[in-house]
């Protein structure tokens, strides 16, 4: 089942009064490349985090990006808000709009 991990935080920011987070991205437990050791062996290890998240969200605004150029600032923003999976059994306040998603729209 999705959901908001423990260590995820929420609240207002300081810096824009909106209540965080607005958005959700996948951050728990995530498999990516580590540091090799010693040995020069590479190593691969389950991570969580905003480090793992960030990049999941920001391939999710490349996708919209990608697909409507003209989608900019606000507008990529708004996509990104619109098409996000609501996290129904999230407490209030802790997960915003919701999951990241890309939502492919029916050809015109």
């Amino acid at each position: 089942a999705l959901g908001v991990a423990g260590f995820s935080g929420s609240g207002t920011s300081p810096i824009t009064g909106e209540a965080e987070p607005n958005l959700m991205g996948y951050g728990v437990d995530v498999t990516s490349s580590y540091e090799r050791d010693r040995y020069n062996r590479s190593h691969y290890r389950a991570l969580s985090g905003t480090s793992m998240a960030t990049p999941y969200v920001t391939g999710i605004a490349a996708l919209y990006a990608a697909a409507d150029p003209s989608l900019q600032g606000q507008a990529l923003r708004d996509r990104l808000m619109q098409t996000a999976l609501p996290l129904d059994g999230a407490a209030a306040g802790r997960a915003g709009n919701g999951l990241a998603r890309f939502v492919k729209e029916a050809p015109s």
